[in-house]
């Protein structure tokens, strides 16, 4: 949907946000920083760990007691950390 679209329709303007889903932000990340968000299981909930393809260095650890109920929100946490390091310039 582009703007147009959306003031033809409406007949006025709007600004419109593009929000990727979880897999093309997990594929963004990894084409262009090279950095892997892995999800995985600890007994019975789910964490996630920010490592680089290239070196297999791990950049970020959830040292934070709480686990996530379900692999999503894990994923979701996760991609929202990988992005604050790249704008913090931690990761080129």
């Amino acid at each position: 949907m582009t703007n147009e679209w959306y003031e033809e329709q409406n007949n006025f303007m709007a600004t419109v946000y593009y929000q990727p889903t979880q897999a093309l932000l997990q594929k963004w990340l990894l084409e262009n920083y090279n950095m892997w968000v892995g999800v995985y299981q600890d007994q019975g909930n789910f964490d996630f760990d920010i490592t680089s393809t290239i070196d297999n260095i791990l950049h970020f650890e959830n040292n934070d007691v709480y686990l996530y109920n379900n692999p999503f929100d894990a994923l979701e946490v996760g991609l929202q950390e990988a992005l604050k390091l790249i704008e913090l310039k931690l990761i080129k």
